[in-house]
């Protein structure tokens, strides 16, 4: 019997698209999973996962995601990393414009993002239930690399007109 404490358990490595790209091409080139693993330091089937979903890759670096994005590890689900870019854009407009914002208000403008996109989407719409809660805000500051969101001010100071630019854009994203 091994001794399990002696291991220290792999940690799961997470992939720009720019990384995932390199893979792709590199993929292209060598035709070989292994070689491609060895260089990227991951498992072959990780490659061999990347390389089915490449037209994913292709297309969401293709969409010209916003230039902080640094991961987006679940491609499945359009409409919510549309709502997130809208609100990452967003979030850099306050911070051009040297508004105050706190993780409540981006919180808050996400979910109505969300139900803007809902009802103009109607009832088809494949978009489940989005709740802007706290673990996601946690999530989306590490997809965005938000490093820190500004604290000072009051929920008052924000400019109201350029929160309201936004929510048209959103069918364009």
């Amino acid at each position: 019997t091994g001794d399990s404490r002696s291991a220290p358990k792999k940690q799961r490595k997470v992939m720009t698209l720019q990384e995932k790209v390199e893979l792709l091409d590199m993929y292209r080139r060598l035709r070989s999973a292994a070689a491609v693993a060895r260089h990227f330091e991951i498992n072959e089937s990780g490659v061999r996962t990347i390389e089915k979903k490449e037209k994913e890759v292709r297309e969401a670096v293709a969409a010209a995601t916003p230039a902080g994005v640094r991961t987006l590890p679940y491609l499945e689900d359009s409409f919510l990393s549309c709502i997130e870019n809208v609100a990452f854009m967003w979030v850099q407009d306050c911070y051009k414009k040297g508004i105050s914002i706190d993780s409540n208000m981006i919180r808050e403008k996400a979910k109505s993002l969300y139900d803007n996109l809902q009802q103009k989407e109607g009832e088809g719409s494949k978009a489940g239930e989005f709740s802007a809660s706290k673990g996601w805000f946690d999530n989306f500051r590490k997809r965005f690399g938000l490093k820190t969101v500004k604290i000072a001010g009051q929920a008052a100071s924000v400019d109201q007109e350029a929160g309201d630019e936004f929510p048209p854009q959103v069918p364009r994203v």
